[in-house]
């Protein structure tokens, strides 16, 4: 191979490793209506915001009435943004802005949906305002990319909660410390419920991709590829 030749092979491996490492970034997403640049108010029944710059591969939705007589599993809702987080509201626009359980609307919930690309399921951590661990009965459910459901029940939110400083109703919850997601695969969504108070969901940070295989192949391959040529012009130079 001529050494011509040999540099524009480690360029383009070079390249596919930068795909690769790309595939890999890790996303920020705030749901705060001041952050986003908009007034509060209610966005409908689906959101994206380009701000996120994820490719659009975070959609927002929400469901209201949960429990509701003939109305089991609730019916689609509208999503509330206001500077403290993203909340939901019933088809009508109406009733309280968080996350509500109980009351005439029911409970209700918020659906963080990667219709693109699925993430590592222990990832995301959520920071919630208005939170009161003793009172609020949160939830939250995660469908894998395999389809199949994991329930983190309301004593393990509260168990990782973890109180933001100089904030009496902020709290994080790191999905790393949710023991029902430790080594589960890739999750396509999750949602958070509430079942008795209001609380608001005011963004999620250090949520990583999962590389497409292809991606994961080009990268090892590309790895490969540099350390053959590295051994070669060590093998020449000695």
């Amino acid at each position: 191979m001529t050494r011509t030749l040999s540099l524009a092979v480690a360029v383009v491996l070079l390249v596919v490793l930068s795909v690769g490492a790309a595939a890999q970034q890790i996303y920020n997403y705030t749901l705060s209506a001041k952050a986003l640049g908009i007034k509060e108010q209610n966005v409908g029944t689906s959101y994206q915001s380009a701000l996120w710059n994820d490719g659009g591969n975070l959609s927002l939705s929400a469901v209201s009435k949960i429990g509701q007589p003939f109305l089991p599993n609730g019916q689609t809702g509208t999503i509330w943004l206001d500077d403290l987080g993203g909340g939901v509201q019933n088809l009508l626009r109406c009733g309280s802005q968080g996350i509500s359980g109980g009351g005439p609307d029911g409970d209700e919930k918020l659906i963080f949906s990667f219709s693109k690309v699925p993430i590592v399921a222990t990832s995301p951590t959520l920071l919630l305002n208005t939170y009161k661990p003793k009172d609020d009965d949160t939830e939250i459910v995660v469908t894998l990319a395999d389809g199949s459901i994991v329930n983190v029940p309301v004593s393990s939110v509260e168990a990782a909660a973890k109180q933001v400083a100089g904030a009496k109703e902020s709290y994080t919850i790191a999905f790393k410390d949710l023991k029902e997601l430790a080594g589960k695969g890739p999750l396509s969504s999750f949602y958070v419920r509430e079942w008795t108070g209001h609380i608001l969901v005011n963004g999620i940070t250090g949520v990583e991709q999962v590389p497409e295989p292809a991606t994961m192949i080009g990268f090892g391959l590309g790895a490969f590829g540099l350390a053959y040529l590295r051994r070669r012009r060590q093998r020449k130079a000695s």
